[in-house]
């Protein structure tokens, strides 16, 4: 009989193979500052303000946002704005350029 093993009833810890960040005011206070330029992102407002919310009652944010509420990415509809959190790029709809559209016409 071995007697090296031990009857340790705790759970394993389980750490995240990457560091996540814990401190979320700069997130935070790039959300704010964008809800004061408010004409720059209309499409937005309430998707930024749901999003500042999570953040506020110390949740972690959902990853898209339409009409103010978190939705999963098969519910995204592709026919109104889409806010992605966590980093991501945000856009709307009528935001693709064609190419070629950037260029100079002479």
């Amino acid at each position: 009989m071995n007697n090296n093993s031990t009857n340790n009833t705790e759970a394993p810890t389980c750490l995240p193979l990457i560091p996540i960040p814990i401190d979320t005011s700069p997130r935070m206070e790039y959300l704010r500052k964008l809800l004061e330029r408010p004409q720059e992102i209309t499409t937005h407002i309430e998707n930024i303000r749901a999003v500042l919310k999570a953040y506020e009652d110390g949740e972690t944010p959902s990853r898209f946002y339409q009409n103010g509420q978190p939705v999963g990415l098969d519910e995204v509809d592709l026919e109104i704005p889409v806010w992605f959190e966590g980093g991501h790029m945000f856009t709307s709809v009528g935001s693709y350029v064609p190419r070629g559209a950037h260029m100079a016409v002479s």
